[in-house]
């Protein structure tokens, strides 16, 4: 029997030290860049869609119009590029692009990286050998006769208990991720339904709208309609609003089996790395170095490529929808600025008008009362200056500028600016009176809606008072055109009506950003955690009691291995 005396190597010593000082000197090299990707992250889930940051369409068009091709502006290569390295897109085009480096690297560099480890022994291999720095390659591994606490004694115990805290923070941090997971998306739902409910806010502007051109147009006397106004008008507007309402509700009807459960599809995405992140950190605790590490490290390698690829679709749908936002608030704060909205969707809806032939079915009830109105004029006036009572009884008018009623009114303005120069015959057979009985009533001059009332000669006063009712009826056509049909012709408006009530859009941006963020955060934790993996392979094992790490331990084994407890140079040991 020999007696070799080992002692632990540790940073009290002076080759322990050598090996602490490069294991922290790499330590700090694999923190460094992962401290700066977790800054950019921070940073990009921190900031918010700005109203400034839009798709700027106007330096793709010059003009407005209906030909402009929506697809141009975000296809053209030069032009996206200027505007996605621009200062308000520059921090959420990097905040996207980093889960895909992740993915990259978890499709090409971890296979590269474990056959290297595992099958090359490069770094080490997975055997416990002391790390040279970074990375031990081309140490020479430990013979196998070697007792587990002399391997131990190999590795410092502040790289032991760094490793297993390392795994502990990144257990907590796994939890941090599923509460903003659970967050965003409980704000994505909320404001999913609120999306569709505030975009069915336009079709109630409509049926406000037509339901107002209604009350306008109907006589009250009866009930009708004022000709040749029909229900049809209205049926078709109905028709319209029900057929974008049907729309609606089947787009939400197709989404919703996919948003119904998104808390517990999001519990879920959060519970699957937490799960494997608890691995490592009962491994750290029980001190387990192989068979569960190892198919520890498999899945962390296979769930780092689908929550990378996740996390660049969401945050690339959260930048995209941030510009749409921008792109919204331009138009809001002013319809002729030009935009997306202004440059093409105004003038294409513009074209392609729903509610056109409301403007043609409100323009024939102007037309044809105002032409019925003059008709009636023809028959209380003449051009003579002389009042017949014979054979003109009703022609108590000179009909000053009437020369076709047909032609002359086309609308209640030209009607109405005739109707203002007819002048009532000079005699004494003609007169208005406030009471038709009493002659000392009589008063001039008498415009026609006077002579309505007034007139003492009844054929005149009859024809008056149904020209007053053809102009009534033509004003409230202007009027049902001008305060409630032109709005549905005018796509700003119509525009405007359908996305002011959209305020949740910055909302919507934001909970993608956070759930897209969560997967990006588990992408992260998962390649960190590869790091820790590879790390707590050797590293593992519960550390000696403080006051044995400078006792000698015995061991029976040949002089040969008395080499292995050696310091280099025949140092001596203090």
């Amino acid at each position: 029997k020999v007696t070799v005396s080992v002692l632990y190597w540790s940073p009290s010593t002076r080759e322990g030290a050598r090996v602490a000082s490069r294991a922290r000197s790499g330590i700090v090299m694999l923190s460094r860049p992962l401290l700066a990707v977790a800054a950019v992250a921070a940073v990009g889930l921190l900031a918010t869609p700005s109203g400034a940051r839009t798709f700027r369409c106007d330096e793709v068009w010059s003009n407005a119009s209906a030909d402009n091709n929506v697809l141009d502006c975000f296809t053209n290569a030069s032009h996206a590029q200027a505007v996605y390295t621009d200062s308000d897109h520059l921090p959420h085009v990097i905040y996207a692009a980093l889960p895909l480096l992740f993915f990259i690297f978890g499709v090409f560099g971890c296979p590269v990286t474990c056959c290297g480890r595992y099958c090359c022994k490069c770094c080490g291999g997975c055997r416990r050998t002391p790390d040279k720095g970074f990375c031990a390659c081309g140490s020479e591994l430990l013979e196998d006769d070697v007792t587990p606490e002399q391997k131990n004694a190999l590795y410092p115990l502040s790289e032991v208990r760094n490793t297993k805290v390392c795994a502990t923070v990144l257990m907590v941090l796994g939890f941090a991720m599923l509460i903003i997971a659970v967050v965003g998306t409980t704000l994505m739902n909320e404001s999913y339904t609120t999306v569709f409910t505030e975009t069915k806010g336009v079709l109630t502007w409509v049926d406000t709208q037509a339901l107002n051109i209604r009350t306008v147009l109907t006589i009250n006397e009866t009930g009708q309609l004022i000709p040749p106004l029909t229900s049809g008008f209205f049926d078709n507007i109905s028709s319209t609003i029900n057929d974008f309402r049907s729309s609606i509700d089947g787009a939400k009807d197709g989404a919703d089996p996919y948003v119904e459960n998104v808390n517990i599809a999001a519990l879920c995405i959060g519970i699957i790395p937490l799960f494997f992140l608890i691995l490592t950190v009962v491994a750290a605790v029980f001190d387990i170095r192989t068979g569960l590490l190892c198919c520890n490290l498999c899945c962390h390698w296979f769930f780092l490529i689908p929550y990378g690829l996740l996390a660049f679709v969401f945050l690339i749908i959260a930048l995209v929808l941030g510009d749409v936002c921008g792109e919204r608030q331009l138009f809001l704060d002013d319809p002729s600025k030009p935009g997306l909205f202004n440059l093409a969707l105004v003038p294409l809806c513009t074209e392609n008008a729903p509610f056109e032939t409301a403007k043609t079915d409100v323009r024939a009830v102007i037309n044809e009362q105002a032409t019925n109105a003059c008709s009636n004029m023809d028959f209380i006036c003449d051009n003579t200056g002389v009042y017949d009572p014979i054979n003109a009884p009703a022609r108590v008018y000179t009909c000053g500028d009437l020369q076709n009623p047909s032609a002359d009114c086309p609308t209640f303005a030209a009607a109405s600016a005739i109707a203002n120069t007819f002048v009532l015959k000079n005699s004494p057979l003609i007169e208005c009176r406030y009471d038709l009985n009493d002659a000392t009533t009589s008063f001039r001059p008498c415009n026609i809606s006077m002579c309505a009332r007034h007139c003492v000669v009844e054929e005149a006063r009859n024809l008056s008072s149904a020209i007053v009712t053809n102009l009534g009826y033509a004003a409230n056509g202007e009027f049902a055109f001008e305060a409630y049909v032109s709005p549905l012709l005018d796509c700003n408006v119509v525009y405007t009506q359908a996305l002011r009530p959209l305020v949740v859009c910055p909302e919507l941006v934001a909970s993608l950003q956070l759930v897209g963020g969560s997967f990006f955060g588990y992408s992260f934790l998962f390649l960190v955690g590869m790091c820790v993996i590879c790390r707590g392979q050797k590293r593992f094992f519960k550390p000696p009691k403080e006051h044995q790490e400078d006792s000698d331990l015995e061991i029976d084994k040949t002089e040969d291995f008395d080499s292995i407890s050696k310091p280099k140079n025949n140092e001596p040991i203090s």
